[in-house]
């Protein structure tokens, strides 16, 4: 069953674009500040995927 509302005159006028403006397909956004992957060492980077979170 659809339930159809009265729809009344806007409250507000916008004259410009409002919200967050949507990133480029190239821009990455980090989680967490820290270093990244390559600049660890290859014995880091193993035990990274050798760890239970990684699986």
């Amino acid at each position: 069953m659809v339930t159809e509302l009265p729809i009344g005159k806007a409250k507000r006028d916008f004259m410009e674009a409002q919200g967050v403006k949507q990133l480029l397909w190239g821009n990455r956004i980090r989680a967490l500040p820290g270093p990244e992957y390559h600049e660890f060492d290859r014995a880091s980077q193993d035990a990274f995927w050798r760890s239970p979170l990684a699986a």
